[in-house]
């Protein structure tokens, strides 16, 4: 049973690494959006999706 779960874990972490892989361009959008910064200079919207 733990083995099953450690397995879904897994699996689960592999998923939102690809999701975010995917989705970078259009999570770093949304951050300099709420961060107020310039599209081509935005190194506090950076430091927010690195959190």
């Amino acid at each position: 049973m733990r083995d099953r779960q450690v397995s879904q874990d897994a699996r689960r972490a592999r998923e939102f690494e690809a999701f975010v892989a995917g989705a970078a361009g259009r999570l770093l959008h949304a951050a300099t959006l709420l961060t107020a910064e310039a599209p081509d200079a935005n190194p506090r919207a950076r430091r927010l999706l690195a959190l």
